[in-house]
């Protein structure tokens, strides 16, 4: 098993991960003054990924621990909130960051499979998607289907499952953290992949 194969693996797994519908009935009336355009400016964010794949016909167990934390800067697009969804229009940008990979073969550690402290920088084009969500209370919100913005581990992009998002405004200002978990188990010719994952998103936007 090589170890590209499974860096590009643990979030494509990860965006597979089952979603729950949202309820036609949803009053975002709480969200009101999250209405209007907001031009995307930077994020900052942090990604932890453990996935652990399972051949029982060659009785080999891989395991990969991956974190990555990066900033962004060649920021574009916008995000368009209304009262019954969120567009995100056109949203990219190139992030600058590090990851750090501990791998073990059959449950003992593998310099192989590791990483350690690794600079990397990784262009995320610009991506145009549609996601209903729900308020919650004045200052959070709920999407079920995906994330705000794709996110990178710094080998590969995915939008990721359902998260949950605190916002503030100050002035034209928007600030957005949004965090999101994964658990998923998956089965592919015989071999088993577990994995587990979070995703911790800072974002910030001016009005339009």
């Amino acid at each position: 098993m090589k170890k590209n194969a499974l860096l590009g693996a643990i979030f494509v797994v990860a965006a597979f991960a089952s979603c729950k519908k949202e309820s036609d009935s949803t009053d975002n009336s709480s969200a009101a003054a999250l209405f209007g355009s907001w031009k995307f400016i930077g994020m900052n964010a942090k990604t932890t990924a453990d996935l652990t794949v399972t051949s029982p016909a060659t009785n080999e167990k891989l395991q990969t621990i991956t974190t990555s934390q990066y900033t962004t800067s060649d920021n574009v697009g916008t995000m368009v909130f209304s009262a019954d969804k969120i567009d995100s229009k056109g949203i990219g940008y190139t992030a600058y960051g590090t990851i750090n990979v501990t791998g073990y073969y059959n449950g003992a550690y593998d310099p192989d499979q590791s990483i350690d402290n690794m600079e990397f920088s990784q262009a995320v084009d610009p991506t145009t998607v549609s996601y209903a969500y729900q308020a919650v209370g004045s200052d959070s919100l709920y999407l079920s289907s995906g994330a705000l913005v794709n996110v990178t581990d710094g080998t590969t992009t995915v939008g990721g499952g359902a998260s949950g998002c605190k916002y503030t405004i100050k002035n034209d200002t928007l600030s957005i953290i949004s965090r999101s978990n994964v658990n998923q188990n998956s089965t592919s010719s015989g071999i088993t992949y577990k994995a587990l994952g979070t995703v911790y998103a800072e974002m910030k936007l001016v009005k339009e």
